[in-house]
């Protein structure tokens, strides 16, 4: 019965361990919080930040035209093949940041 008891016991503790393991850990490489750095590698223009000022507001603005930013394409540029963007709060345009 003791080993039967101990047998559980060890298999919750490891069933717990598993759970309260991450599953995604992320390096957090950089922040973004200049974004014409990223008109600049995309040779577009200049950043200019329109209205709802969210993290998508953001425009390269060049000649009349406008380009969207690509934070994906500057992490990887700045930090290789395995990097990524994201934003830690949607309604702060400068939250950008590179991870991995």
């Amino acid at each position: 019965m003791m080993k039967k008891a101990l047998a559980i016991l060890i298999s919750a503790s490891l069933a717990v361990a598993f759970i309260v393991a991450p599953v995604n850990a992320t390096t957090r490489l950089g922040e973004i919080r200049d974004p014409q750095v990223v008109c600049t590698y995309q040779n577009a223009g200049t950043a200019i930040l329109y209205p709802p000022f969210n993290v998508v507001s953001w425009k390269c603005v060049s000649g009349g035209t406008q380009t969207g930013l690509s934070m994906y394409g500057y992490c990887v540029h700045k930090y290789g093949s395995t990097a990524n963007a994201s934003y830690d709060s949607w309604s702060d345009a400068y939250s950008w940041y590179c991870y991995r």
